[in-house]
């Protein structure tokens, strides 16, 4: 892959998790989102805690927004981003017996994994310019 590419691709797939992360957590703020009736409480399954939505959707946030603007947190956020993204997948499993409504967590654990793999691969491909 040519450099160039490579660049474009790492900033889209930054992009993209960061989008996702950002709209699943001020998803979890507003009414009618996680708390409608109509919607299942997945966070039920760890505990009926009514702070974890509160939690979870301020950590999806912040690490969505660092993975984009902090390029010392990029790993460690992308990487807590998975671990969040694997507690949304055991709760939809639990909750639903199955993955039909898990594809956000899916596609958040798999461009969190993306964006780590170019990541630690960009500076080998655009070393630093030191003057």
């Amino acid at each position: 892959m040519s450099p160039k590419v490579r660049k474009i691709v790492t900033w889209v797939i930054t992009g993209l998790l960061t989008l996702l992360m950002v709209a699943a957590g001020v998803g979890k703020f507003l009414v009618g989102g996680e708390g409608s009736p109509e919607t299942p409480n997945y966070f039920l399954v760890f505990s009926d805690a009514s702070w974890l939505p509160v939690v979870i959707g301020s950590l999806e946030l912040l690490c969505g927004l660092a993975v984009a603007f902090v390029p010392k947190l990029r790993i460690p956020a992308a990487l807590l981003i998975m671990a969040i993204m694997l507690g949304a997948l055991y709760s939809h499993i639990q909750i639903e017996g199955d993955f039909s409504n898990a594809g956000g967590a899916i596609l958040g654990f798999v461009l969190a994994g993306i964006s780590i793999y170019m990541w630690k691969n960009y500076f080998k491909a655009f070393p630093p310019v030191v003057d």
